[in-house]
């Protein structure tokens, strides 16, 4: 239901859809504090699902908040098409002048050119021109709950060395990475074990990771995702899967931390944090991304970086990748066989220069025009 705030006479009144998940509505703050420069006057209402409705607690540029009911991922499809039934009724019976729909759903999968936060903003018709750090407004309990957990553990803010405390991101719901809890533990523990300085923070989006506890691997599962924010300032070295910690710690509420992005080579949905920071101007020689699974390379990029920095550590075992059409051709594909063909058909155009590059691409639209053309035929019989 939906919980209005304050509402001036005449303002302009804007919804903003973005449901899910933590990354992409840490990167939709954007568009609402976008929105509100381009009209301050405005009112706007986020619709956002009650898992990631944390993310907008003490916005300044949110007015008011349509919250949805959890759902799971592989419900969005249908999820997405129920709110934009109701979100379009809406707007014909008054209750909204427009609409900025920047989930990254179903018909939207067209905005795809090789960069998610650029599909989201896509959902906005005017430029962005704010910075694009995402929006995070921790509450004083909040901070005073992270820094209950610094003094249990005797963690000390901003810490200089970079063998101090590793903020490690365990995400098995992530698109883009091989790393599950299990595997975080395992490399915690060789991590500790090599270096008795070194103390590892596990944590995750929105599951408890608790564990046997070792007396430098701590679990941060109390905390919320939020809380994270503030937590990365009582560490020195961020192991992230490019999911909505790796993106939490690039707001404005957190310390910038460097990273070793573990991602998978495998991913339909590679959402390198180097590619993204260098198509928007941001900086990344902070950034090591590795796409092997390897638990000894991954042990030799840490030695590395704590014997002889992390400058020397990326220019080892950095392995920048170029986004592949894998991710194309599964939205594509999407588009195709759920009849989206005027949006299947704007994603092929947006996309054809990186198309032409590789000729033999091409073929991959042939089942798929094929299946067009029997469904057209199937059509007219009838």
């Amino acid at each position: 239901m939906d919980r209005l705030l304050t509402r001036s006479p005449h303002p302009r009144r804007i919804l903003l859809g973005q449901l899910i998940s933590f990354g992409d509505c840490l990167y939709a703050t954007t568009v609402a504090r976008q929105i509100k420069t381009d009209d301050p006057e405005c009112h706007l209402t986020w619709a956002i699902s009650s898992r990631c409705r944390q993310i907008l607690d003490g916005n300044p540029h949110v007015d008011a908040i349509w919250e949805l009911p959890s759902f799971r991922n592989e419900e969005l499809p249908a999820v997405w098409r129920d709110f934009c039934r109701q979100a379009f009724a809406r707007k014909h019976q008054g209750d909204f002048d427009e609409l900025v729909l920047t989930q990254f759903a179903n018909a939207n999968y067209a905005r795809w050119d090789g960069n998610l936060r650029a599909a989201l903003f896509q959902g906005y018709s005017r430029p962005i021109t704010v910075p694009l750090n995402p929006v995070v407004r921790l509450q004083p309990k909040e901070l005073e709950r992270v820094r209950d957990f610094a003094r249990r553990h005797e963690l000390k803010r901003d810490p200089e060395s970079l063998d101090s405390v590793i903020l490690f991101e365990c995400a098995p719901g992530s698109l883009q990475s091989f790393v599950t809890p299990d595997f975080a533990r395992n490399v915690a523990t060789l991590l500790v074990s090599k270096f008795p300085q070194l103390r590892v923070i596990i944590t995750a989006n929105d599951i408890g990771t608790a564990f046997t506890p070792h007396p430098r691997i701590l679990d941060a599962s109390e905390l919320s995702f939020r809380e994270n924010a503030e937590l990365s300032h009582y560490c020195s070295l961020l192991f992230g899967c490019s999911s909505g910690i790796t993106w939490l710690c690039t707001s404005d509420a957190a310390r910038r931390l460097p990273t070793v992005q573990l991602i998978s080579p495998t991913s339909r949905l590679p959402n390198s944090v180097v590619a993204d920071h260098r198509r928007w101007g941001l900086p990344t020689e902070h950034i090591i991304e590795l796409y092997d699974h390897d638990v000894a390379k991954i042990m030799a990029c840490a030695e590395c970086i704590f014997e002889k920095g992390f400058t020397t550590a990326r220019l080892k075992y950095h392995e920048f990748r170029v986004t592949r059409l894998r991710s194309y051709r599964h939205f594509f594909g999407c588009l195709m066989w759920t009849g989206e063909y005027e949006a299947a058909k704007r994603l092929f155009v947006r996309n054809l220069p990186r198309l032409l590059r590789k000729p033999l691409a091409l073929l991959w639209h042939l089942p798929y025009l094929l299946n067009f053309v029997l469904r057209k035929n199937v059509q007219l019989l009838r």
